[in-house]
């Protein structure tokens, strides 16, 4: 396997040998999934390259404002992918966690690119950028393409809405004196902030106030443990009619709470089955207990999947990890 980590002119020049191009990600993508994926398309229509990006779902709503449901695919099962030279894998650890989950490089005739941020990375390409100092996937792919070639004005837009949605608008530690930099970067190029956030942050409809609602009402505190988390089962999501991404950033509003030291949020996006998000103030590496039902991520956000009975398996992962991390002595 290649693994190469060099100039802003080594991605464009291979990336511009490997067209027409598909654009991927990881399933229930984020903010910065989000706009790595379409900001890169942007910057590939640009230039006249040939791209398609490819989910495994509609887009949650907060994004809506910014992209428009023509620029991408929506197929949980892809089939032959043989018409395109190059796979662009962004924000994503491993494959496993894409819509190409049976795609093997071996078998086809096409590169694997992978940019990425999180510690996790498997190296799954057969070219690697992977850096866990970004402080997201957008952040790198500025990195890696603004040398000279030129960022269009919708590009900067949609990176700059991943680094801020990956960093909490620049509050969490990632975001340091360079990651500011690129900032401005990007905002001399036209971003707008507080455009970024009106489309983002301030975009829920009624159905998503209930869903944040019900599960804020239900959450629970274990202060010895210095954990709150809450539970939000299928029947909800049915009942409201909302996706799974419009919980987005429900478990960074529980790290809100002062005697927060975990949060976790348990969604059941099918019935037994659990995506679970992990949130740290610091001193729990969640990167690490994720990983012992297969997830990862970063020290300070994480996530994995696990299948059962909403019930049990909530109470079998709550005390395996009490037993993690200990009691918190205040």
């Amino acid at each position: 396997m290649k693994s190469i980590k060099e100039t802003s002119n080594t991605l464009f020049v291979l990336l511009k040998k490997h067209t027409p191009l598909l654009i991927v990600t990881h399933e229930n993508p984020d903010g910065d999934a989000i706009g790595a994926v379409f900001g890169l398309k942007a910057f590939l229509n640009y230039h006249s390259l040939s791209s398609t990006v490819l989910l495994n779902t509609s887009l949650p709503l907060a994004y809506e404002n910014l992209i428009s449901k023509e620029e991408y695919e929506n197929l949980a099962n892809p089939g032959d992918l043989s018409e395109y030279k190059g796979i662009v894998v962004l924000d994503s650890a491993n494959i496993s966690r894409t819509v190409l989950k049976e795609f093997t490089s071996s078998s086809k005739n096409t590169a694997i690119f992978n940019i990425d941020h999180h510690v996790s990375n498997d190296l799954f390409g057969d070219y690697n950028w992977v850096e866990p100092w970004w402080s997201s996937t957008c952040e790198g792919l500025v990195r890696l393409l603004k040398g000279e070639q030129v960022l269009p004005k919708e590009t900067a837009k949609l990176f700059l809405m991943g680094i801020l949605t990956d960093t909490g608008y620049l509050t969490f530690s990632a975001a340091g004196p360079d990651t500011l930099e690129i900032v401005t970067h990007l905002f001399k190029i036209g971003a707008s902030i507080s455009e970024i956030h009106r489309a983002v942050k301030e975009n829920m409809n009624k159905n998503q106030l209930k869903l944040w609602g019900y599960a804020i009402y239900n959450c629970q505190y274990e202060d010895e443990y210095g954990i709150i988390w809450s539970a939000i089962p299928n029947q909800v999501y049915s009942t409201l009619q909302v996706k799974e991404g419009d919980s987005e950033g429900l478990v960074e509003f529980f790290r809100r709470y002062r005697n927060c030291r975990l949060a976790l949020l348990f969604r059941e996006v099918e019935p037994s089955k659990l995506r679970v998000s992990l949130r740290s103030k610091g001193e729990v590496d969640v990167n690490t207990l994720a990983s012992i039902w297969g997830g990862g991520g970063h020290p300070r956000a994480a996530g994995f999947t696990v299948s059962g009975e909403v019930s049990t398996v909530l109470n079998e992962i709550l005390n395996i990890i009490k037993g993690k991390i200990g009691v918190w002595n205040h």
